[in-house]
């Protein structure tokens, strides 16, 4: 499945730093030439390019659906042009730490400190539904492959390489934070009061955090409001089951660890995957990587009150600088012990995967060096992003006339065998996918499994 050009340029081969889909200069101008030749031989101008998407396997339908979901981001254009009228730098710069909030940036600290210091559970249950929600956004964005808002009438003040619809931010700013609510409401003894002031404040975190992706024009009011109505359909559905997952994987009979790596791995074969790749399939990796890392260290723990956050442990006594002190300290450490952990999985298995490649001469790239020496292409909407028609009118030609074309191709290809262009090579693989995946999944273990016995080896209770 690929969103890919009517023509593909042809892959080169390359160990680390060549993706495929980038043309080489001495290939790029005859590829820009071809493109512009009739089937005549005469010179034609071409207006843009076709992308296509898995979706468009479905027929006419899914074409048709992705033709009316492109009319629904671009009718909000206006609606982001009232917008950015209103920008200033203040609002800009608080437009961009609001939407600070929404990245994994932001999410994967709130996830360590709800380990280590908040509570244990809610931690490991945070980040399996995030890995969810990016699961379900990344399948829908390549699934989709639909642009952000026009450039030419938009100015975007954040650079996004990833297609559009639905949100990230959208989605997971409805999910995550209305869970942290939900979770207390349901297993918490806090007062009406408190609730429904913390409530007040997920609300403004939410809707905050979807406006500051119009504010900075990097998504249009369909794309956040489809986000937010996945959101709302995927926290539904999780509250029904997070007790359920999380007693099941504190079962270590039913061979947890296996049953958690093989699911993953079947949910990331059946992800869309789209040519020239973006970033979106390698965070969903990322992500699952740390939701089966924090499955395998719940179903290896025995005796949970060595792994339970400050809070659920702390003496009724102890003073509030001595909690803010250990906390501190349990971020620090725990960070350090993560990050040692990400260094000494990440480079050898990295440099492992492209020895065994070099070897058995198989072609594989780094997506991540890639990234470093080239700038990815925008997905922001232009008028050279065209849809493919709903409906193939090359399916309606004559049979007759098909049938002798057909005949006069099979005489000219007796003729002319060598006038063939040469097959395309077969798609690198690209390394840092096992590496991502393996690399997350052993920092999450050591978050959930490790870390919390480092503390009582080091006295970090109270």
């Amino acid at each position: 499945m690929s969103a890919d050009e009517t023509e593909e340029p042809v892959v080169s081969r390359s160990r680390a730093s060549k993706r495929p889909g980038k043309p080489d200069s001495d290939t790029e101008g005859s590829s820009r030439a071809s493109d512009e030749k009739g089937e005549d031989g005469t010179t034609e101008k071409k207006k843009g390019r076709i992308i296509h998407a898995p979706i468009d396997k479905l027929g006419p339908y899914g074409r048709w659906i992705r033709h009316i979901l492109l009319e629904s981001i671009l009718v909000g254009t206006p609606v982001l042009v009232s917008i950015q009228k209103f920008r200033s730098p203040v609002r800009t710069c608080a437009m961009k730490m609001i939407s600070f909030l929404g990245t994994e940036d932001f999410y994967t600290p709130l996830v360590l400190c709800l380990l280590w210091v908040l509570e244990a559970r809610l931690g490991r249950l945070f980040a399996l539904l995030m890995a969810l929600g990016f699961y379900a956004t990344g399948f829908l964005k390549n699934l989709l492959c639909l642009p952000r808002p026009p450039r030419d009438v938009v100015e975007n003040l954040e650079q996004a390489y990833d297609w559009a619809l639905p949100s990230h931010h959208s989605l997971l700013g409805v999910m995550l934070p209305f869970y942290l609510w939900f979770y207390y409401y349901l297993h918490s003894h806090w007062s009406t009061t408190f609730l429904f002031v913390y409530f007040f404040i997920v609300c403004i975190w939410s809707f905050s955090l979807m406006f500051s992706r119009l504010y900075l024009g990097v998504h249009s009011p369909a794309d956040i409001l489809t986000g937010g109505l996945f959101g709302v359909l995927v926290l539904s559905i999780w509250l029904q089951v997070d007790d359920l997952l999380d007693n099941w994987s504190a079962v270590p009979e039913n061979h947890v660890w296996l049953q958690a790596v093989v699911y993953s791995i079947l949910l990331l074969i059946v992800h869309p995957r789209c040519h020239p790749a973006t970033l979106t399939f390698a965070d969903t990796v990322v992500l699952m990587g740390v939701a089966v890392g924090a499955i395998i260290g719940h179903s290896r723990i025995r005796n949970y009150s060595a792994y339970l956050a400050l809070l659920e442990t702390m003496s009724e006594h102890a003073s509030l600088s001595a909690i803010i002190g250990v906390s501190l300290l349990r971020i620090i450490v725990g960070g350090v012990l993560v990050f040692t952990t990400r260094v000494l999985v990440k480079y050898p298995c990295r440099t492992l995967l492209f020895l065994i490649a070099q070897f058995a001469d198989i072609n594989v790239y780094s997506s991540s060096i890639y990234s470093k020496l080239n700038t990815p292409e925008s997905k922001h909407y232009t008028d050279e992003y065209l849809l493919p028609p709903i409906y193939d009118l090359k399916k309606k030609k004559n049979t007759h006339s098909r049938d002798s074309n057909e005949e006069e191709e099979e005489e000219g290809d007796r003729q002319l065998p060598a006038s063939r262009a040469p097959e395309p090579e077969p798609v690198p693989w690209d390394v840092d996918i096992p590496v991502k995946y393996v690399t997350y999944l052993s920092m999450m273990w050591m978050a959930v499994e490790g870390v919390p016995n480092a503390f009582h080896l080091l006295g970090l209770t109270l």
